[in-house]
């Protein structure tokens, strides 16, 4: 596949974050909870995308196990039942101009 087509289902990768302001390091090395605060954030932000991920390759497995015909009948059978749909409103407004 070109680049451009992947660029535009993926958004850009950020770039890394900068170094961490000498002050932060300081209050992280003197204040444990800060440090505790930022390794908890980490941790659920982990745990977060590994579900997701999960989440979204289950649903990926289950959309791929359906059968491929089910989806062309689903299609087919929309279409058969807008058309029929119509030529019931088109001869209904035939009735209704011919009584009046």
């Amino acid at each position: 596949k070109p680049a451009s087509t992947e660029q535009k289902k993926r958004p850009q990768k950020p770039k890394p974050p900068p170094a961490p302001p000498a002050s932060l390091v300081s209050l992280m090395k003197k204040d444990k909870s800060v440090l505790h605060f930022f390794t908890s954030l980490q941790e659920n932000v982990t745990y977060d995308v590994d579900k997701w991920k999960h989440e979204a390759a289950h649903w990926k497995r289950m959309a791929s196990s359906l059968p491929s015909s089910t989806s062309k009948q689903n299609v087919n059978r929309t279409k058969t039942t807008m058309s029929t749909k119509k030529v019931q409103r088109n001869s209904n407004n035939k009735d209704e101009k011919k009584q009046g």
